[in-house]
């Protein structure tokens, strides 16, 4: 793994939503799925009994990842790219539970290569995952040398074909990102400044077009409002088929629609008239 970014702090930060949230999301979805099914089949075959039982099922090392790494990981970024309001306590306190999480886990992989068993489970792969943006954006040299069991665990998993093909080539972070509340500050006067400098331009374009002395243009009318009131509700039909069990759908609904029908448990002893022909149309589409 090299040590230097070939993304920038900056063009990370432009991008961060769409690749985070869509790309890293959605492409990964499957290859969660394809791991689980083999942990699933793992640990049938060869169950792992650890003194730790935390660390002795994927399950519930998946959801101390998402709780105790992933959340507050976010806690800490996301201000620093601009995409949560920035708070000097919050952050501290969110770096402090991050250092707290991987000093556990830590510990738990002194004796271990991976953290269920001797090969790659599900626990794995979403903890890899959710240290991503640490390893490549916050934690530094010094950071990862604090915790050499998890940088060595996460440099293994990473070199992994499976997660290569997804992830690409992981560089890690030479510096920690830092906020920078100059350009916070620039980024956030921007949008105000722009429509601010149009709107001497759009008041003058709107004086000159205006002519007092014109008479108001008329609002055109929608043909269908000329069409008189149909006593089939569509909302009545709603309830209709909403009240009917489904073993009587058939025999109440699709009659009713033609004929009329009662609407079952209508504290308002609704009754529901029938398609009405002249105010509605049924359509068939057939695409191709």
């Amino acid at each position: 793994m090299r040590a230097d970014s070939k993304v920038s702090s900056s063009s990370f930060f432009s991008f961060f939503p769409s690749f985070f949230l869509r790309s890293f999301s959605i492409r990964f979805a499957s290859f969660l799925l394809f791991l689980f099914c083999i942990s699933r089949e793992n640990e049938k075959s060869s169950p792992a009994s650890f003194s730790l039982p935390l660390f002795s099922l994927p399950q519930p090392s998946v959801d101390w990842s998402t709780g105790e790494v992933d959340a507050p990981l976010l806690s800490w970024y996301l201000p620093i790219a601009g995409i949560w309001p920035y708070s000097k306590d919050k952050e501290a306190a969110a770096q402090a539970a991050v250092k707290k999480a991987l000093s556990a886990l830590d510990a738990v992989l002194a004796s271990r290569t991976y953290l269920v068993g001797d090969h790659v489970t599900l626990a794995d792969v979403v903890g890899a995952c959710n240290l991503w943006l640490g390893f490549t954006k916050l934690f530094d040299a010094s950071y990862r040398a604090s915790v050499p069991n998890v940088s060595r665990w996460f440099d293994t998993l990473v070199h992994q074909p499976a997660f290569a093909k997804v992830l690409g080539d992981v560089s890690l972070a030479e510096k920690a990102a830092v906020y920078d509340a100059a350009a916070a500050k620039k980024a956030a006067e921007a949008p105000k400044a722009a429509p601010a400098a149009a709107a001497p331009a759009a008041a003058a374009a709107a004086a000159g077009a205006a002519d007092p002395s014109a008479p108001a243009a008329p609002k055109p009318k929608n043909p269908l409002d000329l069409l008189p009131p149909s006593p089939m509700a569509l909302d009545s039909w709603k309830r209709l088929y909403s009240n009917t069990p489904a073993a009587k759908f058939r025999e109440v609904c699709i009659e009713g629609l033609w004929k009329g029908a009662d609407v079952p448990n209508s504290p308002t002893q609704e009754h529901f008239p029938g398609f009405d022909p002249e105010g509605f149309s049924i359509w068939f589409c057939d695409y191709k």
